[in-house]
C-alpha cells in the first residue's frame, strides 16, 4: 500500500453539498467527525473546515462535561455522551479542555480529527 501526500490536514477542503450556506465558525459534520468552517461556504462551493485548535462552542443545556472527556456534536449542542455507533452514534469533534458545568452555555473543545 502506497500513499501520496495531499495537504497538512489542519484545514480540509470541503464542498458544501447542503441546501444552505455555511458561515465561518459554524460546526460542520464530516462523516463521523466534525470541524469548524474556516470561511463562509456558499451552497455548491468549496471552502475550508478547520480540524485542529481550541474553540468555545455552545454546549447542550443541563449537562456537565469534564476536562478530557470526548465531545460530540448533537442537535442540542456539544455533549459528552454519544449512543453506541449501532444506535446512531454522534460525530466526534474532539475533547473538552476544561470543565463545563451544567449551567454553562459553552464548552472549550480541542478539535481532534
Amino acid at each position: 500500500m502506497k500513499a501520496t501526500y495531499i495537504q497538512p490536514g489542519g484545514n480540509l477542503d470541503y464542498k458544501n453539498n447542503g441546501d444552505a450556506a455555511i458561515e465561518a465558525g459554524d460546526v460542520v459534520v464530516l462523516g463521523d467527525r466534525a470541524g469548524i468552517a474556516g470561511t463562509p461556504i456558499p451552497v455548491g462551493e468549496l471552502g475550508s473546515i478547520v480540524m485542529d485548535g481550541v474553540y468555545k462552542i455552545a454546549k447542550k443545556s443541563g449537562e456537565a462535561i469534564k476536562a478530557g472527556k470526548d465531545a460530540y456534536v448533537s442537535d442540542e449542542g456539544i455533549t459528552g455522551t454519544s449512543p453506541a455507533p449501532a444506535e446512531g452514534g454522534l460525530p466526534k469533534i474532539g475533547y473538552a479542555v476544561e470543565d463545563a458545568a451544567e449551567g454553562d452555555a459553552y464548552v472549550k473543545v480541542k478539535l481532534q480529527a
